[in-house]
């Protein structure tokens, strides 16, 4: 008789094949993620990133767009690299910077950019 030595709990703790392959597969998708940085506007709307150059860029963002500063209507926005829908931004208007000193404004509609970035 075994006083607790058993090795049977250790293997049911969500390391099933499936589940690893699955977050392997993330992981690997999200190397090819692009960077970039924005900030959460309170209001809605783009004027508010251009009158207003107090923002700083607060979050560290992830994308699957075009370039580094390119952000396309459609681009999924995660806020880990990883390719998961439940890791996508939430909804809302964010000012962006480009880090070259550009800003503008970009709102997410279902984790995927609604529109265009409008530049200031």
């Amino acid at each position: 008789m075994a006083l607790g030595n058993s090795n049977a709990q250790a293997q049911s703790r969500g390391k099933n094949k499936p589940v690893i392959v699955k977050r392997r597969k993330e992981v690997v998708a999200g190397k090819s993620l692009f960077t970039g940085t924005i900030s959460p506007i309170s209001e809605t709307g783009h004027l508010k990133a251009c009158t207003n150059p107090a923002l700083t860029p607060s979050l560290h963002i992830f994308h699957d767009g075009v370039g580094p500063d390119r952000y396309l209507p459609g681009t999924k926005i995660y806020t880990r690299r990883r390719v998961n829908d439940a890791f996508t931004l939430a909804d809302g208007f964010y000012a962006v910077d480009d880090g070259r000193g550009g800003k503008g404004s970009i709102e997410i509609v279902n984790g995927a950019l609604n529109g265009g970035a409008q530049r200031c």
